[in-house]
């Protein structure tokens, strides 16, 4: 069975006006798929391998019959400020310590292409394989942005370690829950075990996340 991860240390840029990396990584493979990142952190690039073999692989698998064999992206670090949300934009991104990345396709081993741009609004198999994937990044990430949420990532899942989370627990079938609005605008929800690492007790205490 080929490693999980397969990615390289990489030196660490001292923080300046919160922009920086440290203990970051070079990745190309994860979760049995190729992924070319040049710089990630290590908390993200171990959720995204855990993320790639746990879910989308056997997703991709059980409505596509085939497997993901390439994960494209949008990119990783970026210096820079929050966008597509009006009250955090004077805050620092995710991705300006490396913490995020932008999803934008999946390659798979019949050579076809699954794509947020093409497929997520549309019917059939990739549409229901994107929008199972996207209830699964919960268990690995703190969020996971979807086209959903607002025209920022119209066209690719954002995923993130951040500092912040949405504490629920998330069934298809909950919609009733008071929380159900963030899953419809696009958040993918953090389960009620890892909230509780964190110090956040009950359904009424959300934090939306710093994306």
């Amino acid at each position: 069975r080929p490693p999980a991860i397969v990615a390289e240390p990489i030196p660490d840029v001292p923080f300046q006006d919160g922009c920086g990396l440290s203990h970051a990584v070079a990745m190309k493979e994860a979760g049995g798929a190729k992924l070319s990142a040049g710089k990630i952190s290590c908390p993200m690039a171990g959720a995204l391998a855990m993320w790639l073999e746990h879910e989308v692989q056997p997703a991709a698998e059980e409505i596509l019959k085939s497997k993901v064999t390439s994960v494209r992206h949008m990119g990783t670090y970026a210096c820079r400020n929050i966008v597509g949300v009006k009250g955090l934009k004077r805050f620092r991104s995710q991705h300006a310590s490396a913490n995020a990345i932008d999803i934008s396709a999946f390659v798979l081993s019949d050579g076809s292409t699954v794509s947020l741009s093409k497929h997520w609004r549309q019917e059939g198999p990739q549409s229901q394989f994107l929008h199972r994937i996207h209830r699964g990044p919960g268990n690995y990430f703190r969020v996971a942005v979807s086209p959903d949420f607002n025209e920022a990532p119209h066209d690719h899942f954002q995923l993130d370690r951040g500092a912040f989370l949405v504490p629920v627990h998330y069934h298809p079938d909950q919609s009733h829950m008071a929380l159900g609005g963030f899953r419809k605008a696009g958040f993918a929800l953090v389960a009620e075990p890892e909230a509780a690492a964190m110090g956040l007790k009950g359904r009424g205490d959300t934090r939306r996340e710093r994306i």
